[in-house]
């Protein structure tokens, strides 16, 4: 940038440790010099990140130039007023928002206002090994019981090889585990409105913020949780994002539940089985379900409301400059495997770099990345908890199913009438 930030020549941020803040950090020397400022970088597990973006937002000054979200927090962090609207600066510099994934951009709205700018929108997918399903002869998994079917074929324990990997660490992880598979039978966590065969998050009425957990399609998530448990890799319980792919780029599973994000990990790793060697799905689809869903996460960049005035104009630079074009192809270049811009995605380089990408836009362009899955609304990150305690109790043998829902649903119901949604 022409004579770089300039205030005070620090920039600080702060974001969710994942590949893209280890490719900004691997790239650090090249971001400093085009931005003309040091750059502090403080990476938090997303449990943490969430803490710390709330205590900032009760300091007087935040102690940040911008802050990372994790898409569903944005309407808690915007309702609450911890976020600065970022629609006149978009105006003011025409702001180029149609090179942006519609799903990624519309995510970081809240009742119409923009409050932030993607840095990456990455689905949730189903990997497989290509080259052990071709040798089994069997077809990829497109459905859950093909899903459950392909892990007991493939899983092996004696052998050293399991059929499946995925989040089970208790809290966040398996929470978050529960409401995408619970996606997969049709269902989103919360009584959303029907539109089509989609569900609207752009407009959440206190009625439609009531949990949907104890239901037929929870029953089914969570019994088809209990049999994957079964043709799982030892440890799944303990495991959440890092973890489970790791196993995958060993080898040591056929199948990983995961975010596209993460497939540079064994796709950029020379001596890794998985490595061209991996086909990329949408979520399976449950019973009788028309069309596959993959739930659309990702991470935004904003400004904190309590920012020092004199600092706004310095952060809203960085920000433009960390999402534009030239950036997503250096962090892709780090590592990161995900671009929120068309433009990035089309780049013949990028594309030889990891498939993934490509894969990812057209799921995009066939409208199976969606918001409901995981929906905008405050306390998300709260009742997510909530959930992934009931559910890892269930996956421990402590409880049985119907206990599970039926606790999950009254915890998570209390929440939400304690904080006066409805």
């Amino acid at each position: 940038l022409p004579g770089g930030i300039g205030v005070r020549r620090k920039l600080r941020m702060l974001t969710f440790a994942d590949p893209t803040s280890r490719a900004m950090q691997s790239a650090l020397r090249d971001i400093e010099q085009t931005l003309g400022a040091e750059v502090q970088i403080t990476a938090l597990n997303l449990d943490a990140l969430f803490a710390e973006t709330l205590a900032n937002a009760s300091k007087p000054r935040s102690d940040y130039d911008i802050l990372t979200l994790d898409l569903p927090w944005i309407a808690e962090f915007a309702e609450r007023g911890f976020l600065m609207p970022l629609d006149s600066l978009l105006e003011l510099d025409h702001f180029n928002k149609d090179d942006f994934h519609p799903a990624g951009w519309a995510a970081a709205r809240y009742h119409g206002v923009q409050y932030g700018i993607p840095i990456q929108t990455t689905p949730e997918l189903l990997m497989y090994r290509t080259d052990l399903f071709g040798e089994a002869g069997l077809d990829p998994p497109l459905t859950t019981e093909q899903v459950l079917h392909a892990a007991r074929r493939f899983h092996r324990p004696s052998s050293g090889r399991y059929g499946i990997a995925w989040n089970g660490q208790r809290g966040t992880p398996i929470g978050q585990t529960f409401v995408q598979v619970l996606a997969e039978f049709g269902r989103p966590p919360l009584a959303l409105r029907a539109v089509g065969e989609s569900f609207d998050t752009t407009s959440v009425s206190p009625d439609e913020m009531r949990p949907t957990i104890d239901t037929p399609e929870g029953l089914l998530t969570a019994e088809y949780l209990c049999d994957l448990l079964t043709v799982s890799c030892p440890g799944v319980l303990d495991m959440a994002w890092d973890e489970r792919v790791q196993v995958y780029r060993r080898g040591e599973v056929a199948m990983v539940y995961e975010w596209s994000i993460r497939a540079g990990v064994f796709e950029m790793e020379p001596t890794s089985p998985a490595k061209n060697r991996t086909g990329y799905l949408p979520l399976p689809r449950g019973p009788g379900l028309p069309r596959h869903v993959s739930p659309i996460g990702g991470l935004i960049l904003s400004i904190p409301a309590n920012i020092a005035p004199e600092r706004v104009e310095a952060s809203w630079r960085s920000i433009e400059w960390l999402t534009s074009p030239e950036m997503m192809k250096l962090f892709i270049q780090h590592g990161s495997t995900v671009s929120p811009r068309f433009s990035v995605s089309a780049d013949p380089e990028v594309r030889a770099m990891c498939p993934v990408i490509a894969l990812v836009d057209q799921m995009e362009k066939l409208g199976q990345l969606q918001h409901w899955p995981r929906p905008p609304v405050p306390a998300y990150a709260h009742w997510l908890m909530i959930l992934g305690e009931e559910v890892h109790d269930l996956m421990l043998g402590e409880i049985a199913p119907r206990t599970m829902l039926r606790q999950a649903q009254g915890r998570i119901d209390a929440v939400m009438r304690e904080r006066g949604y409805y």
